[in-house]
């Protein structure tokens, strides 16, 4: 069977025989089994195992890490430094807010927009921020 095909239900015991081994199973060993049937997981043997180092060992040989991530303490150093910083609330922001609270006054259309252009780059700084691409530069 292919690994693109995918079995409706699990193998089921052929034999009188295997079907008391089946059931003489621990609930644990009986769900690996079926889930290796529907191949769900991989069997863990050691030909199995084997395979797959070699496969990882030949994957790893013909990827290179850039070098941003070559160095781990180099990252991680940049995540302590970092930390994540929430948004910044400048005084003037306040001040100009308790101020429009104050006066009471309508805000004309040009400094609305203005005000929610401000708040999103704001935002969008942000939230740019609260990522990791700084991390490996």
């Amino acid at each position: 069977m292919n690994k693109s095909e995918k079995p409706t239900e699990p193998d089921k015991p052929t034999s009188d025989a295997a079907l008391e081994r089946f059931n003489a199973l621990s609930i644990d060993e009986k769900l690996q089994q079926t889930m290796q049937s529907l191949h769900w997981i991989a069997k863990l043997d050691d030909e199995t195992l084997a395979a797959d180092e070699a496969a990882f060992n030949q994957a790893k040989a013909t990827i290179a890490l850039p070098e941003s991530l070559k160095s781990a303490d180099a990252i991680f150093s940049k995540v302590k430094q970092r930390g994540d910083a929430a948004l910044p609330i400048h005084d003037e922001i306040g001040k100009q807010m308790a101020r429009a609270a104050r006066d009471g006054g309508k805000l004309t259309s040009d400094v609305e927009e203005r005000m929610k252009r401000d708040r999103q780059d704001a935002e969008h700084k942000h939230n740019k921020s609260k990522g990791y691409e700084d991390l490996f530069n």
